[in-house]
Order: structure tokens, then sequence, then C-alpha cells
């Protein structure tokens, strides 16, 4: 983790860690993750829960992946080990 930090990462360790599905359209554009109605798959993955961003309704929840990207949650499982 100290070598991210150095090149400028932030440590999300802090954050509470979860197993969630997130929208593969948010990931990757290719068809093989599409269902064959053309809608975005959903993708099981474990990241870190920011907090809420505020009190609308309509935002979704959002995690930090391994992939250092920040994903929408659709739904939320239970929390994970990093062990």
């Amino acid at each position: 983790m100290a070598h991210l930090e150095g090149l400028g990462f932030q440590n999300p360790s802090g954050l509470p860690y979860y197993v969630a599905d997130v929208d593969s359209s948010e990931i990757f554009e290719d068809r093989q993750f599409r269902s064959s109605s053309g809608k975005p798959k959903r993708i099981t993955s474990r990241g870190w829960l920011l907090p809420e961003a505020g009190d609308e309704p309509a935002q979704r929840q959002r995690a930090i992946a391994w992939n250092g990207h920040v994903y929408s949650v659709q739904q939320l499982g239970p929390k994970a080990s990093l062990k």
C-alpha cells in the first residue's frame, strides 16, 4: 500500500470493505458484458464503501474497487474480509 500512496493514490483502508454488485457498463463497453436485451450485467466485486454524498435519494452509494476506480453500487452485499 505504501508504494501506491507514494504514487499519489489515497489509502482507502479506513473505509468499510464490502461485497457489492456494480453495473458492468461502468467497467466494460464490450457486448459480452450485456444481457441479450442489451442491458448491462451486474458484476460482483469487493471494494471500500464511500460515505454517502448527500441526502439526495436518487444518488447511489459508491465504492472504490481494487483497480482504483469508483463505481456505483447496484446492490450492497455483506461486509467482506481483507484476510
